[in-house]
């Protein structure tokens, strides 16, 4: 059998949590997560050049600043469904109110950390004059979006936990309706406005956060899912146990594509805005093997409370094969669609080809980050986080950077040169991955 039902879905306390469940409301989070991205940068396609450069550049360390403030949600989760596995309700709402209350604070830590040094930050990006003064005013005011960014994640994880996939898609909604309309009115309104411009645009971002948020916050009250929750100081030892090494793959993922931003930077406004506009597309790619990855993660620490490890495996087995054909599928459908998909942001003929040939080896990057979306998610239900760590952090060093440099700018094969980069490091990563599997370490791990 190809897909075998019964072990993607779960009864607990009379809810039925799926696959299907959490997967389908998890897309469209996701989708309107990336909307903000790709609909910030098609505004300021239409308002300056140097926007989209400096946007573009910044917005790599705004997601590697949001991917930190994930730490949190991310211990949270595990946690969470492995004690929902166990049925132990103490420890369920010792981890909600743990977790919401760290996620505040950690997000502040982060937002004022990125602000003080945001004029280094801007430096170390290879960004000056107009561009760079842009971005500096971008990422100031963009952070403080960070600590709402954080708590309405630990909202949205609950959510999926308890089976209640679908109420995470009301906060996309809200964020993206606000984004659109705040984003307009600073960029083209002209009205006679404090903030204006790449600052009011991330103005925008930060309220529409704050509207998500408020969105979890009232579907997680009304659902009854944060009753009972409270704060444990153990157990958030535990959830910064569990989730550091975890957070830290996506962290020195983000750190290895804040150095290739860096050398892109370094190759003329030409490369930095087909990346910018190449990164808008390939964000869609992934979206469904991610969200596919993330609900896999959510079972299998389910499973891995009650101890059923065969479920655990065949559930793994089967999402690999989805992922896959996931990823091939939209990979090569963006592709073929690639004239038309990039001329919704530009009709410069030099980019137009540039980004072409990008997404062509895009391919090859997508094949291998699909096996990565599930082994990822499965050995961190599984509490086997160093490894995952270890491996992401040579990866994305021992590949991502090195080769980064010595392809795209030492070979002088430019763009070219530094997605290659990112195919062998997708590839040395799931070849690790699946071998750390295969030895079946993660079933001795403690929790």
């Amino acid at each position: 059998m190809l897909y075998d039902k019964s072990v993607s879905r779960i009864c607990e306390n009379g809810k039925v949590i799926s696959m299907k469940g959490i997967v389908y409301p998890r897309i469209a989070e996701t989708l309107f997560a990336q909307l903000l991205g790709t609909v910030n940068t098609l505004m300021l396609t239409g308002y300056s050049e140097n926007a989209v450069s400096a946007v573009g550049v910044v917005g790599t360390v705004i997601n590697f600043i949001l991917i930190l403030s994930t730490l949190v949600s991310s211990g949270m989760r595990i946690i969470m469904s492995v004690s929902i596995g166990e049925k132990n309700t103490e420890r369920e709402n010792q981890s909600k109110g743990t977790g919401i209350c760290l996620g505040f604070l950690y997000g502040i830590f982060m937002a004022i950390l990125a602000s003080s040094f945001s004029s280094s930050i801007v430096r170390v990006m290879n960004l000056s004059g107009e561009i760079g003064n842009m971005a500096k005013g971008y990422l100031s005011i963009r952070v403080w979006g960070t600590p709402f960014y954080a708590v309405n994640i630990c909202l949205n994880q609950i959510l999926i936990c308890k089976g209640l996939a679908k109420g995470v898609l009301f906060s996309g909604i809200v964020s993206n309706i606000l984004n659109v309309i705040l984003g307009y009115i600073v960029l083209y309104s002209g009205l006679p406005l404090p903030v204006d411009g790449v600052n009011g645009l991330a103005l925008g971002a930060v309220i529409s956060q704050i509207g998500a948020l408020l969105t979890s916050y009232y579907v997680c009250r009304k659902n009854s899912c944060i009753e009972g929750s409270h704060l444990s100081v153990n157990l958030a030892k535990d959830i910064f146990r569990i989730g550091v090494p975890g957070t830290m793959n996506s962290t020195a993922y983000n750190i290895a594509q804040i150095i290739s931003a860096s050398f892109i930077a370094s190759l003329g406004s030409i490369s930095i805005n087909t990346k910018a506009y190449v990164s808008s597309l390939v964000v869609y790619t992934y979206l469904i093997s991610l969200s596919i990855g993330q609900a896999n993660g959510v079972l299998i620490g389910i499973y891995r409370g009650r101890g059923d490890f065969d479920s655990i495996k065949k559930l793994h087995r089967q999402n690999i094969i989805l992922c896959l054909l996931c990823n091939t599928c939209v990979s090569l459908l963006i592709f073929i669609f690639r004239k038309p998909l990039i001329s919704l942001f530009t009709h410069n003929l030099e980019i137009l080809k540039m980004a072409g040939i990008i997404l062509l080896i895009d391919i090859f990057v997508e094949i291998p980050r699909s096996f990565n979306h599930t082994f990822e998610t499965s050995i961190l239900a599984n509490g086997d986080t160093k490894a995952t760590f270890w491996i992401s952090l040579t990866a994305c060093w021992g590949f991502s950077v090195l080769f980064a440099y010595v392809l795209g700018i030492k070979l002088k094969l430019g763009l070219y040169g530094i997605w290659i980069a990112f195919v062998m490091e997708e590839g040395f990563k799931s070849l690790c991955y699946a071998i750390r599997w295969k030895g079946e370490k993660w079933k001795h791990t403690r929790i």
